[in-house]
C-alpha cells in the first residue's frame, strides 16, 4: 500500500526534529545577541546549522541504505521501495536522498507528494522509488491464499 501523505510527512517531521530544534535554538539565540555581535553570531550558527543539515541527510541516507527506512518512518510503519517492490538500489538511495534538500528548500513534498499518483517527491520521481506503509495488521492480504 503507497504511504498516505500524512504518515510521510509525519515521519519526516520526526527525521527532521534535531534540524528544527536547532533552528528554532539558533533563531532565538540571534535575536538575543547584542546588534555588535549579530554578524559574528550569525557566521557561528551558520555553520551549526550546516553541521545539523548534514547529520540529518547522513542519518536518512544510511538509515535507508541499510534498513530501507528512517527512525520517523519506522515509528509510522513505512518503507522505501524500488516501483518493482524490491530493496532500492545504493544508486537509487543516493539519488532519492541527494534531492531532499531541494525538496526540502522548495516545499516540493507538500506540492508534489499530495497529487502524484504514487505520492512521490521529487528525490523519489528521480531514483523510481515509493514509500509504503507496511501492512501490520494484515487488513489488505488476501485470506483465500491461505486455502490453497
Amino acid at each position: 500500500m503507497i504511504a498516505p501523505t500524512r504518515l510521510r510527512l509525519t515521519a519526516g517531521i520526526v527525521d527532521a526534529l534535531p534540524v528544527i530544534i536547532v533552528s528554532f535554538y539558533v533563531a532565538a539565540t540571534v535575536q538575543s545577541s547584542p546588534p555588535e555581535d549579530f554578524a559574528d553570531v550569525m557566521y557561528a550558527w551558520r555553520w551549526i546549522l550546516y553541521a545539523a543539515t548534514a547529520v540529518y541527510l547522513l542519518h536518512t541516507t544510511l538509515s535507508e541504505l541499510f534498513a530501507q527506512r528512517t527512525f520517523g518512518k519506522w515509528i509510522f510503519g513505512l518503507r522505501v521501495v524500488s516501483l518493482d517492490g524490491r530493496r532500492p538500489g545504493v544508486v537509487a538511495i543516493l539519488a532519492r536522498n541527494a534531492l531532499r534538500m531541494i525538496d526540502m528548500n522548495l516545499l516540493f513534498p507538500l506540492l508534489l507528494v499530495p497529487i502524484t499518483p504514487l505520492h512521490q517527491r521529487l528525490g523519489d520521481f528521480v531514483a523510481r522509488t515509493v514509500v509504503i506503509a507496511e501492512d501490520w495488521e494484515g487488513e489488505d492480504r488476501d485470506d483465500d491464499d491461505d486455502d490453497r
